[in-house]
C-alpha cells in the first residue's frame, strides 16, 4: 500500500508514519508534503497513491482547495483540530476524519474502514461545497452565551467575554474578562463541542483558553511551553506535549 501524508507539522507527520508502520509494516510512504502548492505540483507529476492522509489546515490555506486544481479519485483520511460536530457535514464524503491529537485506535479504525471501501473498489467523492461550508462558516453552530448562577442571580455571559475554562476537582469553571469566576454545568469536552476552535484552544486536560487570556508565554524547551493566564494564581500551566504543534498553528492563524 502506497500512502501520501500531507501535513505541515513535522512531528505530527512522523507520529502518523510511526503509527501506520505499526498498523502495517509493508506500507510505503511517499515524501511528506506540507503545502497546498507543493501537493498540487506533486500530484500532477506522480502516480496516484492508494490513500492520502491530509491535514485540513495547512500553513498556506485549507487543503481541500487542492482538489479544485487536481481532479483526484484517491480516498482521503482527513486530520483536523476541529471538533467532531463541525465535520459532520462532510464526514460521509471521505473515508474518515481523525481529530487531533490522533490515537492509534482511531487511526486503526480509519484504516480498517479504508480497506473495506478499497476492497469493494468504491471510491468516495468529495463534496467541496460542503467542505467549505463546514470549515469556513461554522459560526452559527457555536454557543453565544453561557447561562450561569451566582448566588441567587442568573447571568447570561457572552462567550466573547470568557477568557478561559478550566476543570478543578471534577467541576468546570470559567473566568470572565473582569476576573469573575463562574461555575458552569458542562465538562471541558462538552464545552469544546460548543465553542469555536478558532477562538478557544484546549492546551491540556485542565484548561481551554482564549488567546486574550494569555499574559505571558515561556518556552522552556522545544517540547515544553509554560503559560501565565490573566486572573490566575496557577503557576504550573503547561501546554501538553502532544498539543504543542497544534497550539503554535492556532497562535499563528
Amino acid at each position: 500500500m502506497n500512502i501520501l501524508i500531507v501535513e505541515d507539522e513535522p512531528l505530527a507527520a512522523t507520529h502518523l508514519q510511526r503509527m501506520l508502520y505499526t498498523y502495517d509494516p509493508s506500507i510505503f510512504f511517499y515524501p511528506v508534503l506540507d503545502t497546498i502548492r507543493g501537493t498540487v505540483s506533486w500530484l500532477q507529476t506522480n502516480p496516484s497513491p492508494d490513500l492520502i492522509l491530509m491535514d485540513i489546515r495547512l500553513a498556506d490555506g485549507l487543503s481541500f482547495s487542492i482538489f479544485e486544481d487536481v481532479p483526484l479519485e484517491v480516498p482521503i483520511i482527513f486530520t483536523t483540530a476541529y471538533d467532531s460536530f463541525t465535520i459532520q457535514a462532510f464526514k460521509v464524503n471521505s473515508v474518515d476524519y481523525l481529530l487531533k491529537p490522533i490515537s492509534y485506535e482511531d487511526l486503526s479504525r480509519a484504516m480498517d474502514k479504508f480497506k473495506r471501501i478499497h476492497q469493494k473498489t468504491v471510491v468516495p467523492t468529495l463534496d467541496l461545497k460542503a467542505l467549505k461550508q463546514a470549515i469556513q462558516s461554522p459560526s452559527h453552530h457555536f454557543k453565544k452565551r453561557f447561562l450561569v448562577k451566582k448566588a441567587d442571580h442568573l447571568h447570561a455571559v457572552p462567550t466573547s467575554e470568557i477568557l478561559y475554562f478550566y476543570a478543578e476537582d471534577k467541576v468546570t469553571f470559567f473566568i470572565q474578562a473582569q476576573g469573575i469566576r463562574y461555575l458552569v454545568e458542562y465538562t471541558l469536552q462538552e464545552i469544546g463541542e460548543q465553542i469555536s476552535p478558532e477562538d478557544f484552544f484546549r492546551i491540556n486536560r485542565k484548561y481551554m483558553i482564549r488567546f486574550e487570556s494569555i499574559e505571558k508565554m515561556v518556552s522552556l524547551s522545544a517540547r515544553k511551553i509554560q503559560l501565565y493566564l490573566k486572573h490566575s494564581s496557577d503557576s504550573e500551566i503547561y501546554v501538553s506535549r502532544d498539543r504543542i504543534a497544534d497550539f503554535k498553528v492556532w497562535l499563528g492563524q
